[in-house]
């Protein structure tokens, strides 16, 4: 029974080759990212749409001639409660810390350090305060921890709602019957306030520099706000005189 090469210097065995095909295959056809990964944002309005609708959608290279390509997320005002939404790509701790009033990540340790700090007192409770024997202490302590992380389940919940409620809500509240330019300038602010942040506190500038800003609406369709140019206008009026010059021809 021969083995086939699949890189240099290593061979699957024969009988393996349909299990490997089918791992990769799966690893290629599920929602799984690489470092090659990017991604793209469609939004605005269908032909029939009354209320605008956004995808976002990751692009991570391609696999046997197909862009491989899948949905990550998506908003239908339509279908939403709130009647508005703020959605955020890439960079996005500054912006969902203004949302949620809490950094995801600051979260996420502080429940870490509660758990553990838990866990620590009841085993030294169980330690100093009982009668237990090993065995019987360390049962005991399975069921806090399981215990624990179905308490800690409901604490979670218990967060997102005080945050939609105090946080959230009263801004999409808001949104919801905005001013369009209210929508533009808070977008514009919010990128701006997420650059400022990686400057002072060094960490890699992934957002910067002048903001392109741009509203779609069902009866304007796409109006730029503010759109950078690689040159200043006023300091290049050949520019402009050569270009108008081009059009009346």
């Amino acid at each position: 029974m021969s083995d086939e090469k699949y890189s240099e210097g290593k061979t699957i065995p024969k009988a393996c080759k349909g299990i490997f095909k089918a791992v990769t295959l799966s690893v290629m056809a599920h929602k799984m990212s690489s470092q090659f990964s990017t991604g793209i944002v469609i939004a605005g309005f269908g032909q029939d749409d009354m209320y605008p609708k956004l995808y976002e959608i990751a692009v991570d290279g391609g696999f046997l001639d197909k862009v491989r390509c899948y949905d990550i997320d998506s908003y239908d005002i339509s279908q939403i409660d709130e009647g508005a939404a703020i959605a955020t790509f890439a960079q996005d701790d500054t912006v969902q810390t203004f949302l949620n009033g809490l950094n995801d990540k600051f979260r996420i340790f502080n429940m870490g350090m509660f758990t553990h700090l838990l866990q620590l007192v009841a085993e030294e409770v169980l330690r100093t305060h009982t009668q237990l024997d090993t065995d019987a202490r360390n049962v005991a302590l399975h069921m806090i921890r399981r215990r624990l992380s179905e308490s800690f389940s409901d604490f979670e919940e218990e967060i997102d709602d005080f945050a939609k409620n105090e946080f959230r809500a009263p801004v999409l509240e808001v949104l919801r019957t905005a001013p369009k330019e209210t929508l533009a300038e808070l977008a514009e602010s919010m990128v701006s306030i997420a650059s400022l942040r990686q400057r002072v506190s060094g960490e890699l500038e992934t957002v910067g520099g002048p903001v392109d800003v741009a509203l779609i609406s069902r009866g304007d369709g796409f109006i730029w706000i503010k759109r950078k140019h690689y040159f200043d206008m006023e300091l290049n009026p050949h520019y402009v005189r050569n270009y108008f010059r081009e059009i009346e021809r």
